[in-house]
C-alpha cells in the first residue's frame, strides 16, 4: 500500500514538473531571433509548408526551444496587442539591420 502511494505521488510529482516545463514560453529577445530567422528563411524558400516546418523544427534546436514554448509565446503575444506592436518592431529593426549588413558587403 505504501508503494503505491508513493509511485502515486512521483507521478503527480512528474505531472506537475512537466505541465510546469511546457507551460513556458520563450525568452522575448530569443523569439525576436527566431522570428528574424524564420521570416529571413520564408523569404528565401518561399511559403512551401513542408519546409518551413522544417526550418521552424530546425530553429527549435538552435534556440534550444520547442512547439509547445513557441505556442505558449503567441499565445502570450495574442493576449495584448501592445506586445505584438512592440515585438514587430524590434523584428523590424533586426531586419532592416540584417538588409543594410548584406548591402554593404556584397
Amino acid at each position: 500500500m505504501r508503494l503505491k502511494f508513493i509511485i502515486l505521488l512521483n507521478s503527480i510529482m512528474l505531472i506537475t514538473i512537466v505541465s510546469c516545463s511546457n507551460n513556458q514560453k520563450i525568452d522575448d529577445d530569443v523569439f525576436v531571433d527566431f522570428y528574424v530567422d524564420m521570416s529571413l528563411a520564408a523569404d528565401t524558400i518561399g511559403f512551401d509548408t513542408g519546409s518551413l516546418k522544417n526550418i521552424r523544427f530546425n530553429l527549435h534546436k538552435k534556440y534550444h526551444t520547442n512547439e509547445m514554448n513557441f505556442t505558449n509565446t503567441l499565445k502570450y503575444f495574442n493576449d495584448d496587442p501592445k506586445r505584438w506592436d512592440a515585438f514587430l518592431t524590434k523584428v523590424m529593426d533586426r531586419l532592416e539591420s540584417e538588409r543594410k549588413l548584406i548591402i554593404s558587403n556584397p
